[in-house]
């Protein structure tokens, strides 16, 4: 399976560490927001799209990170997806769940993170979020 997303996300260029820094931190949205990858497995970085607005990272293991800076909450409307709200590391969060994944979108006030992760939630990982003054 971790082979399946390898071909299907990485590019050929190396990973991009400059986002990762001190403590084992990912830091991203022009180095705003971070949180602090997993140390039990390697963690690359598979794709940077939307002009550093999505990220794509994956564990050596097949855990899937998908980070992305929304404008603002999402709208679910009559649409039947099940949603609750939660606090991730002391903000604001809706979990949706649309399918078999949970989405997470953490409410910044300015902005929105939404993290989707496959193919459990990692409680650890949410926990870890951090906003960098």
């Amino acid at each position: 399976m971790a082979n399946f997303f390898k071909r299907l996300f990485v590019n050929n260029e190396p990973a991009k560490r400059e986002f990762i820094k001190e403590e084992g931190r990912y830091y991203f949205y022009n180095n705003r927001c971070s949180f602090k990858l997993p140390m039990d497995a390697e963690t690359k970085v598979l794709r940077v799209e939307k002009e550093g607005m999505k990220h794509t990272l994956m564990t050596d293991d097949g855990r899937m990170f998908i980070i992305e800076i929304r404008p603002g909450m999402p709208n679910f409307g009559s649409y039947n997806v099940q949603t609750w709200n939660t606090t991730v590391a002391g903000y604001p969060c809706l979990v949706a769940k649309p399918r078999i994944i949970r989405q997470y979108y953490i409410n910044c006030k300015k902005f929105v993170v939404q993290v989707d992760m496959t193919p459990l939630p990692d409680e650890d990982f949410l926990n870890s979020f951090r906003l960098e003054k």
